[in-house]
C-alpha cells in the first residue's frame, strides 16, 4: 500500500487480515521486512510462532516500548540520561514519600502508600505539564500529590522513563533523524487499544513519515468498542470497515459449575485431556483467569499432577522461588534475634549449605526444640550446651516416669548439637549488616556475599539458574541507588527495596507453544486458540471491581485528562476479544471463602445459550442442558470420569474404587486398599467406628493385642489403664505432638523432679559408701543435713549452668523451696525407717533397662522394666521396703489402702516390689 490505512475488523478475523497485509507487502519481494507492533509481549511470541509456520518470513514482532527504545534510545543516551530501572524508581518514590505532609504525613512510611504513589507517578508522566497544572490548581490532596511528584522528578532527573523514550522516539521520527526506520520496512500496528498520550504521538509520527497499517479489532459490543472507534477517528487516513460480528459471542460454548475452585480446575484438566486425545494440540488451548490467586498456582499445581504442560507468564514471583526464599529468609533473620522458628523455617524450606558439611535440617529442628531454644544467640549457646550435657547424663538421672520419647532424644549423638551450635554462631556473625547510613553498594555486597555463602547451588534444578541470575542482577543494580541525591539507606530501606525487587515475576519454565497457555485475560488479547477456558467467573470479581484511586479521585482525573483505573469498557473489551471466535468453556465455582454467585457475564452466556433470560437461581434447573456441566462434589466428579478422562492418577484410582463399590464389593478387599497400609488402616477404622457397637482397637480397646513380647514399664501400663486410646495413639500409632519451646520463667516440674532425684540418689549412695547410714531406729543427724545441703548446692550450680532454672528471682525462691523439701525429707524418712525397721540398701536400682545388671521382671506372661528410686531392708533381711519419690504432690495417691493399684493406674510400687523380691 502506498499510504497509511486503518482496517476495522471483527476481532475474530483480525489475524487473517494481519496475515493478508503481510502477504501483500511481500508479494513482490518475500524478503521485504515487515514490522508488526502488538499489544502484549505474549501476543508477539504467539504470532511469531503461528505466522512463521505459515511461511511468512522476515517478519519482526515487537511491542510498543520495544519500538520506542529502538527509535528513541540513542537520542536519550546522547543527552547523558540513563534508564529508570524499577528499583531506582521505587527508592525515588520512597524518598519523595518521606516529604509527605498534611493528611498524607501519617502514611509516608507505609509500603502500600509507596506502591500507590508509584502507580500514580507513572500516570502523571504521561500527562504532561498541563495535567500537572490542572491538578495543582485543584488544591487539597491533588496539589500535595503534584508536589511529591516534583520531588520524585528531581530525584530522577538523570534518568528517562518509558514515556520519555516514547516522546523521544516521536520527536526523532518527525525530524527524520532515525536511519534505522528504513530497516523496519512496512509497519503494521495490530489491535492497538488504550494507548498513552505519548504512544498516540509516536503512532501519528510513524503514519505521517511512512505508510503504516492499523488493524483494529471490534467485538460487536457498542460500549466495549467505543475506544477502538475513537482510535480509528483520530487519524486522517482511509478506514476500511468489514461487517462487524452479529453478536459479541457467536461461536460454540459450554458452561461449567463446580463445587469449588479445585474441582473447577480438575474438571478442566479432564476436558483438556479429552480435547488432546481428540486432536487439539496443547498449545492451541488456553486457560484464562481474572484473579491471579488462587488460580495461577492452582492451575500450575493441578496440571502438573495431570501431566498437562503449560506455558505463559509464570505463576511465581522471585520471592517464592528457591533462591528467593533463601534471600528472603536472611532478610527476616537479620533483626529477628535468631528466633528458633525463623531459623528452622529457613533451614527446612531452602537448600542451605554449611561449608562442606552435610547436616539434617529436620534433625536440627528436633534438637533445638528439645533443647528449649526460643531465640537469642546466648540461648542457642547455653541451651545447646545444656542439652549436650543432659544427653550424657539422662539415662542415669531419669527414671521410668520420664517419657520414652524424651529419653531416646536425649540419648542421641551429641556431635550434631555441636555442629548446630557452630552453625548458629557463624550465622549470627555473618548476619551483621552494614551500619545504617552507609552506601547501597555496601548493603548489596553484603547480601550477595550471604547468598553465595549459604545457597546450596548444587541442589538447584536447572530451571532455577535463570532466577539466580535475575536475583544476582537485581542485587547488583542496587549499587545504582547511590546516585540518588541524599540517599543514605538504613537496613530497613535496603530490605524494603530488595523485597520490592523480589516481587517481580520469576523466569518462565517453558516456552510459549510448549503447552496450554495459562494467563490472565488481558494478556491474551491478540492471540487465537482452538479452545479457551475462562475460570473463576464469580460476581464481584468478574468483571473486576472498579476501585477508585484514593490519591487522585475520578473527578480530578477527568478534569486533568488522566485515565480512569480499571475502565469497565476496557475490561469488557478484553473479555470479548479473548472469547470471540473461539469454542470456549466458562466456569464458575459455587464456594470459595463464602457462598458465591455467578458473574453477570456468565449469566449473559447462559441466556444466549438458553434463548431467554437466565437468572442465578434458574441455573440449578438446567443440569440437563447439553451445554451445562455441573460438578456437585468431588465424589460426583469421580463418578463422571467414565464420560471424560481422569485428571491424574488419583482420579483414575478413585474411579476404579467407585466402580468396585458400585458392583457391591467391599472397599477393603480392593487391591488398592489392601496394598496400602495407611489406606487399609483408615478403612478399618471407619468401618469399626461406623458399624460396630463394641469397643475396638480403634476406640482404644487393646485387650486383643498380644503384649507378651513387649517390654513394659509400670508407667506405660498405667497409661493404658488410665486412657487406652491415649496409649493406642502414643505407643501403637506413634502420634505425639512435639512440645514447642517457650521462654522459661521458672524451673519446670520435670527438671525440678530430676534435680531432687539426683540429690537424693547421691545422698544415699555417699552415705552408704562412707558408712554413715544410721540404723533403722536412728534419725539422720546434723552432719547428714550439711551433707545434703552441699549436694543440693552442687546440683543447683549444675542446673544453673545447664540453663533450666528460669529467671533469677523465681529460681531463688524455687531453690529455697527445694532445700526445705530436702530437710523435710530427712525427718519424714527417719520416722519411716523407725516404723518399718529398715535402712537404705540401694538407690536408683534398675531392672530390664539398658546396661542394667538385673534382667526384666517376668510376671503373668508380661515383661517389665523400671528404675526403683530406693530399696530399704531390715537388718535380718526378712523385710524390704520399696520407695518411689513423688515431687509433684501426693493428691493422686489418696485411698490406696482400699485399692493399692488405683484400678491399674498406679503400678509402680507393686511392680517394683515384685522386682525387688525377684
Amino acid at each position: 500500500m502506498k499510504e497509511s490505512a486503518i482496517y476495522l475488523e471483527p476481532i475474530s478475523q483480525a489475524q487473517a487480515r494481519l496475515e493478508s497485509l503481510i502477504s501483500e507487502r511481500q508479494a513482490q519481494d518475500r524478503l521485504a521486512p515487515v514490522t508488526v507492533i502488538v499489544p502484549r509481549r505474549y501476543a508477539a511470541l504467539f504470532l511469531r510462532r503461528n505466522i512463521g509456520q505459515r511461511g511468512l518470513a522476515n517478519v519482526r514482532f515487537m511491542v510498543m516500548p520495544q519500538l520506542a527504545a529502538l527509535l528513541g534510545g540513542r537520542t536519550l543516551a546522547a543527552r547523558g540520561l540513563r534508564p529508570l530501572k524499577p528499583m531506582i524508581e521505587y527508592e525515588a518514590v520512597r524518598i519523595a514519600a518521606s516529604r509527605a505532609s498534611g493528611s498524607l504525613k501519617q502514611f509516608k512510611e507505609h509500603p502500600a502508600f509507596h506502591a500507590r504513589l508509584q502507580t500514580t507517578f507513572r500516570e502523571l508522566r504521561s500527562g504532561g505539564k498541563d495535567t500537572l497544572d490542572d491538578l495543582a490548581k485543584g488544591g487539597g490532596l491533588s496539589s500535595q500529590i503534584v508536589e511529591l511528584y516534583g520531588a520524585f522528578r528531581d530525584q530522577t532527573k538523570g534518568y528517562y522513563t518509558s514515556e520519555d523514550i516514547v516522546a523521544a522516539a516521536a520527536e526523532s521520527v518527525r525530524g527524520g533523524h532515525v536511519p534505522i526506520l528504513s530497516d523496519l520496512g512496512s509497519v503494521i500496528v495490530y489491535l492497538p487499544y488504550n494507548f498513552s498520550r505519548g504512544e498516540e504521538q509516536l503512532l501519528d509520527a510513524l503514519m505521517s513519515a511512512r505508510s503504516c497499517a492499523l488493524v483494529l479489532g471490534v467485538t460487536g459490543d457498542e460500549e466495549a468498542d467505543a475506544a477502538t472507534h475513537g482510535i480509528a477517528e483520530s487519524f486522517s487516513c482511509p478506514v476500511h470497515r468489514e461487517p462487524a460480528a452479529r453478536t459479541p459471542l457467536d461461536t460454540e460454548s459450554r458452561l461449567s459449575i463446580a463445587s469449588d475452585a479445585r474441582e473447577e480446575i480438575r474438571s478442566i484438566a479432564r476436558d483438556i485431556a479429552v480435547d488432546a486425545r481428540g486432536g487439539i494440540p496443547f498449545h492451541r488451548m488456553a486457560v484464562l483467569y481474572w484473579q491471579r490467586e488462587p488460580y495461577a498456582s492452582l492451575i500450575a499445581e493441578q496440571f502438573a499432577l495431570a501431566g498437562v504442560p503449560i506455558s505463559g507468564p509464570t505463576a511465581q514471583t522471585l520471592d517464592a522461588t528457591t533462591i528467593g526464599r533463601v534471600l528472603g529468609g536472611i532478610l527476616t533473620l537479620v533483626d529477628g534475634d535468631l528466633s528458633r522458628d525463623d531459623v528452622m523455617r529457613w533451614l527446612t524450606s531452602c537448600p542451605i549449605k554449611y561449608g562442606r558439611r552435610i547436616f539434617s535440617a529436620s534433625r536440627w529442628d528436633a534438637i533445638s526444640r528439645d533443647a528449649g531454644v526460643v531465640k537469642g544467640l546466648d540461648q542457642w549457646r547455653s541451651k545447646l550446651d545444656s542439652y549436650a550435657d543432659r544427653m550424657k547424663h539422662a539415662a542415669q538421672a531419669a527414671d521410668d516416669e520420664v517419657l520414652e520419647e524424651w529419653l531416646r532424644s536425649m540419648a542421641r549423638d551429641g556431635g550434631e548439637v555441636l555442629e548446630l551450635r557452630n552453625f548458629i554462631t557463624k550465622l549470627h556473625a555473618d548476619l551483621a549488616a552494614p551500619e545504617n547510613g552507609r552506601s547501597w553498594s555496601g548493603f548489596a555486597s553484603w547480601a550477595r556475599g550471604l547468598l553465595d555463602e549459604y545457597l546450596d547451588t548444587g541442589a538447584l534444578p536447572e530451571s532455577e539458574e535463570t532466577n539466580l541470575d535475575k536475583i544476582r542482577t537485581n542485587i547488583g543494580e542496587l549499587k545504582d541507588l547511590d546516585h540518588l541525591e541524599g540517599s543514605r539507606p538504613t537496613f530497613d530501606d535496603f530490605r524494603a527495596v530488595l523485597r520490592k525487587a523480589l516481587s517481580a515475576p520469576s523466569a518462565r519454565t517453558s516456552e510459549l507453544g510448549d503447552g496450554v497457555f495459562v494467563s490472565s485475560v488481558d494478556s491474551s488479547v491478540g492471540m487465537r486458540f482452538d479452545k479457551v477456558y475462562f475460570v473463576g467467573m464469580v460476581e464481584g470479581q468478574v468483571p473486576p471491581r472498579v476501585g477508585g484511586d484514593p490519591l487522585l479521585p475520578e473527578r480530578e482525573r477527568e478534569r486533568a485528562g488522566l485515565p480512569i483505573p480499571r475502565d469497565p469498557a476496557e475490561e469488557r473489551y478484553k473479555y470479548l476479544a479473548a472469547a470471540a471466535g473461539h469454542p470456549r468453556v466458562l466456569s464458575f465455582p459455587r464456594s470459595g471463602n463464602a457462598s458465591q454467585h455467578p458473574s453477570r457475564w456468565f449469566l449473559e452466556e447462559a441466556t444466549r445459550l438458553h434463548g431467554s433470560r437466565v437468572s442465578s437461581t434458574a441455573l440449578a434447573s438446567m443440569t440437563s442442558e447439553p451445554w451445562m456441566n455441573v460438578i456437585a462434589s468431588a465424589e460426583d466428579a469421580i463418578q463422571t470420569i467414565a464420560r471424560s478422562q481422569p485428571a491424574d492418577l488419583h482420579d483414575y484410582d478413585m474411579h476404579k474404587l467407585w466402580i468396585w463399590r458400585q458392583r457391591g464389593n467391599p472397599l477393603d478387599k480392593h487391591h488398592l486398599v489392601a496394598s496400602s497400609f495407611l489406606l487399609s488402616n483408615a478403612m478399618q477404622m471407619e468401618s469399626a467406628r461406623a458399624h460396630s457397637r463394641d469397643l475396638t482397637i480403634w476406640d482404644g480397646d487393646l485387650s486383643t493385642v498380644p503384649l507378651e513380647s513387649t517390654l513394659l514399664s509400670a508407667r506405660r501400663l498405667g497409661m493404658w489403664a488410665t486412657c487406652p486410646y491415649r496409649y493406642f495413639l502414643s505407643y501403637h500409632l506413634g502420634i505425639a505432638a512435639p512440645e514447642h519451646p517457650e521462654e522459661v520463667a521458672s524451673i519446670t516440674l520435670l527438671d525440678r523432679g530430676l534435680l531432687v532425684h539426683a540429690i537424693l540418689k547421691r545422698f544415699i549412695c555417699e552415705a552408704r559408701e562412707g558408712g554413715t547410714v544410721p540404723e533403722p531406729g536412728e534419725p539422720w543427724d546434723e552432719g547428714h543435713r550439711r551433707q545434703i545441703d552441699a549436694l543440693a548446692d552442687r546440683e543447683f550450680r549444675d542446673a544453673e549452668r545447664r540453663g533450666v532454672t528460669g529467671k533469677a528471682l523465681l529460681w531463688e525462691i524455687a531453690r529455697e523451696d527445694i532445700r526445705r523439701d530436702l530437710h523435710t525429707f530427712l525427718g519424714a524418712d527417719s520416722n519411716m525407717r523407725k516404723t518399718h525397721t529398715v535402712s537404705p540398701l540401694d538407690a536408683e536400682l534398675s531392672f530390664g533397662m539398658p546396661d542394667s545388671e538385673h534382667p526384666p521382671l517376668e510376671w503373668n506372661e508380661l515383661r517389665f522394666r523400671g528404675i526403683i528410686d530406693r530399696l530399704d531392708v531390715s537388718p535380718d533381711g526378712k523385710t524390704a521396703l520399696v520407695l518411689d519419690y513423688k515431687t509433684g504432690g501426693t493428691g493422686g495417691y489418696a485411698n490406696m489402702s482400699n485399692d493399692p493399684v488405683m484400678r491399674g493406674t498406679r503400678l509402680q510400687l507393686p511392680v517394683y516390689a515384685r522386682a525387688a523380691k525377684e
